[in-house]
């Protein structure tokens, strides 16, 4: 995948959303949701390295033919 951000530690009390937790009823120690039934950890985020969306898979290499198809329709009856 890539680069692990952030750390196992707890947030601040100075950070923005900390604060904004807080203004809204959450307790430190707690998960969120109505039953507090919700996370304790911050999501885990991680550096992605290239231009494909998130959840491309790999490349998949499809087989080549061994003969190349013709160019030129084959005609069975006789011209002349």
């Amino acid at each position: 995948m890539g680069e692990a951000l952030g750390s196992s530690t707890a947030i601040d009390s100075s950070n923005i959303g900390f604060q904004l937790l807080k203004k809204h009823g959450w307790k430190e120690g707690t998960g969120l949701g109505v039953s507090e039934q919700g996370r304790l950890e911050p999501v885990q985020a991680y550096v992605k390295n290239n231009k494909k969306g998130l959840g491309a898979e790999k490349k998949r290499k499809t087989p080549k033919p061994s003969d190349p198809p013709d160019s030129k329709p084959k005609n069975d009856e006789d011209q002349g």
